[in-house]
């Protein structure tokens, strides 16, 4: 589990500029698992905001993982 957060962590220090900033958050019910298609990441995607607007914006991957899956990696 830790090579795998450490690699992560790492490919995101690599990005950010001298004293740049990243906000990670993690979050879930610890049961629930599910992934986006990350060959989608980056794409145009079409949103819908609130007013009613219409917006194209680089698709994200996600992925979430069930808390026996850290075990099982551990």
């Amino acid at each position: 589990m830790w090579k795998d957060r450490n690699s992560f962590l790492k490919s995101i220090y690599s990005l950010l500029k001298p004293n740049g900033k990243v906000l990670l958050v993690n979050m879930g019910d610890g049961k629930e698992e599910r992934q986006t298609d990350t060959t989608k990441a980056f794409e145009l995607a079409e949103r819908n905001l609130r007013s009613g607007e219409q917006i194209n914006v680089a698709s994200t991957s996600f992925r979430c993982v069930n808390v026996d899956y850290h075990g099982e990696r551990a």
